[in-house]
C-alpha cells in the first residue's frame, strides 16, 4: 500500500517508496510505477506535479485532474512552496549554508539553481542535513553537492564508488540517502497553508542507527584509553 499523507478534491499527496519510478519511462522496461499503484489503490487517474528521483523516497504531490497540475507548478519555484529533504553527505558541515550556481538542463541550457542546507547531526566523516531547494532543477541536490564539496552517500551516478561501497558494507545503505520529508505550500484553490510531513524510512533510520552505534563504541573505546592509558 502507498501511504496517503493528504487528500482533497484537487490533490493527492503520497509517500513514494524508494526504487520505484513515478511513471512509465522510455529508458526503463519496468511495468510497475507509482502512478499505476496509486490508480489501483484509489481508482484515481493522477498526474504528478513534480519530480522525485527513482531512488529517493518521500513526499510526492499528484493532481486528480490534469488542469490542476499547472496551478501548482505556476507557484512551484516561488516562496509559496517550500520543499525540504533529509540527506546524508560525505564531509563535515559545521554551519548552515547554500549552493547557488547554475545547472544545465537536458538541452545543455544553464538555469539558476539554489539549494539551502542545515546540519542536523555530524558524524566522523559525514553529516546528516536538512536541505531546502528554492528551484527544481534535474537532480539538483545531488548535482549541487557533488560539484561543490562532497556527494550524497549512496549516489551511484554522481557519487564515489569506494564510499558508497563502504557505507553499503558497514551501514547497510543500499540506495541513495535522500528523503523528501516536508512540504509547505499555499493551496492554489483554497489559499490555505498546507503542511505535509513524511518520516524517514526504516532503511535509512537503520543506517543512522548503525552509524551512531559505531561512533558510541569508538567514544567508549577512547574514553577507556584516556582513563586507563594506552597499552601500545
Amino acid at each position: 500500500m502507498i501511504p496517503i499523507l493528504y487528500e482533497d478534491q484537487y490533490y493527492l499527496i503520497v509517500e513514494k517508496p524508494a526504487n520505484l519510478l513515478v511513471h512509465r519511462s522510455h529508458q526503463s522496461h519496468e511495468k510497475d510505477n507509482l502512478l499505476k499503484q496509486v490508480r489501483k489503490q484509489t481508482g484515481y487517474f493522477t498526474y504528478p506535479v513534480h519530480r522525485l528521483d527513482r531512488q529517493a523516497s518521500g513526499i510526492l504531490i499528484m493532481a486528480k485532474d490534469s488542469k490542476y497540475v499547472a496551478a501548482l507548478q505556476k507557484i512551484w519555484s516561488t516562496d509559496q512552496v517550500r520543499k525540504y529533504y533529509i540527506t546524508l553527505s560525505r564531509g563535515k558541515f559545521l554551519t548552515p549554508g547554500s549552493f547557488e550556481f547554475d545547472l544545465s538542463d537536458k538541452n545543455k541550457i544553464k538555469k539558476n539553481a539554489i539549494t539551502l542546507f542545515k546540519p542536523i547531526k555530524r558524524f566522523s566523516t559525514s553529516t546528516l542535513l536538512e536541505v531546502e531547494i528554492k528551484t527544481g532543477r534535474y537532480h539538483q541536490i545531488r548535482r549541487h553537492f557533488a560539484r561543490s564539496v562532497e556527494h550524497i552517500l549512496g549516489d551511484r551516478k554522481y557519487g564515489k564508488k569506494k564510499y558508497n561501497d563502504y557505507y553499503l558494507e558497514h551501514y547497510h545503505l543500499t540506495r541513495l540517502f535522500l528523503h523528501a520529508h516536508k512540504i509547505i505550500f499555499t493551496h492554489p484553490f483554497t489559499n490555505k497553508e498546507i503542511i505535509v510531513l513524511s518520516k524517514l524510512t526504516s532503511d535509512l533510520q537503520k543506517t543512522l542507527s548503525l552509524m551512531e552505534k559505531e561512533e558510541l563504541e569508538s567514544f567508549y573505546e577512547l574514553d577507556y584509553i584516556f582513563s586507563h592509558g594506552s597499552s601500545i
